[in-house]
């Protein structure tokens, strides 16, 4: 996740939603502002409705924080027996999420027709 944040950033996009899957699993969607992209992306302009949608899934979730964390809930996850990652985003519209995952990280952009967007550079 990192890796494409430092390339991308969710700047002034708009959460859909974030669900949780009964495995564990999470899907962040968001409707994202590709004028941010600085090219890397088609931008749809300001037409909200046709911005396209970015798909994130997170695999093995362990914790979902809507607020920065204590230190207290940092140890909570600091015994599991896998590396954790901690995927940031923000900021989407004012608000800020880190998900704590052991898993893989995919994404896919679609266009408001649903068509598959490449993102550059993400492999």
């Amino acid at each position: 996740m990192p890796r494409i944040l430092s390339r991308y950033t969710p700047h002034d996009s708009y959460w859909i939603g974030l669900y949780l899957q009964p495995k564990t699993d999470a899907v962040a969607l968001v409707r994202w502002d590709t004028y941010w992209t600085d090219g890397g992306l088609p931008s749809a302009g300001d037409v909200v409705a046709g911005w396209p949608v970015l798909l994130v899934r997170f695999e093995r979730v362990y914790q979902t924080f809507t607020a920065y964390p204590g230190p207290e809930e940092r140890e909570t996850l600091s015994g599991l027996p896998e590396t954790i990652a901690g995927a940031t985003i923000s900021p989407v519209h004012r608000s800020w999420v880190e998900i704590w995952h052991g898993g893989n990280t995919r994404f896919l952009c679609l266009d408001a027709n649903g068509e598959t967007i490449p993102i550059p550079d993400l492999r």
